[in-house]
């Protein structure tokens, strides 16, 4: 099961999306956010699987947001929706130590073997 946290300032669409979610199978919505700071908080109480964010367009203070949630180690995927341009970017991450440039070249090239999403990238080249 899919755990999820909604953060969006819009409660009409974070609502609607909490509300579709309900309905698909594997999926649970654990919390949702008016604003960030409530978010940060929340997120780092229930540690969900994923974290949407929904907002009139993409701002600079979201992409803060989204460096913070994946830099805690607390959520391991963020889905931000753009709502203007009806478009979403997907990010997912893990914070490991970098001890070389190796490091550096293997992060480009997907991450370690046996990360999940790295597992998948690779197998789609």
């Amino acid at each position: 099961m899919k755990r999820i946290f909604i953060v969006s300032r819009q409660p009409l669409f974070a609502r609607g999306i909490e509300s579709l979610l309900r309905s698909a199978s594997g999926l649970e919505v654990v919390g949702r956010a008016g604003d960030v700071a409530e978010a940060l908080s929340r997120i780092g109480e229930l540690r969900p699987d994923v974290t949407i964010l929904g907002d009139d367009e993409c701002e600079p203070q979201a992409a803060q947001f989204v460096l913070r949630i994946l830099g805690q180690g607390v959520c391991g995927w963020v889905v931000a929706v753009d709502l203007q341009s009806n478009s979403l970017c997907v990010f997912a991450g893990r914070r490991r130590e970098v001890t070389s440039a190796a490091d550096l070249v293997d992060a480009i090239r997907g991450g370690a073997p046996g990360n999940e999403i790295s597992d998948r990238l690779n197998s789609v080249r």
